[in-house]
């Protein structure tokens, strides 16, 4: 019996790495802002609408965009979009 495991190169695992990273921090700070836009109000005497608003641009945007750059990855193909950066 042969074994047909491929090794994966270090520079691969690096690029993966990175991108799990990257990944987790978008992630954690989406998250995040959401629980600190109370103590936010209280400290700055920020305005109830603009914290609605940028929770909408935080989060609402990111959602409407995600398709558009989606379609956009399918047309390109390959891995263009990774050397573009994580999307904010």
């Amino acid at each position: 019996m042969t074994d047909n495991r491929t090794t994966t190169a270090p520079s691969a695992r690096l690029g993966l790495a990175a991108l799990t990273w990257a990944h987790f921090l978008n992630d954690g700070y989406i998250n995040y802002l959401p629980a600190v836009l109370p103590l936010l109000l209280v400290k700055f005497h920020i305005e109830i609408a603009l914290v609605g608003s940028l929770i909408f641009a935080l989060q609402g945007i990111g959602s409407l965009l995600q398709p558009v750059f989606g379609l956009k990855a399918d047309r390109v193909g390959g891995h263009a979009g990774l050397y573009c950066g994580d999307s904010p």
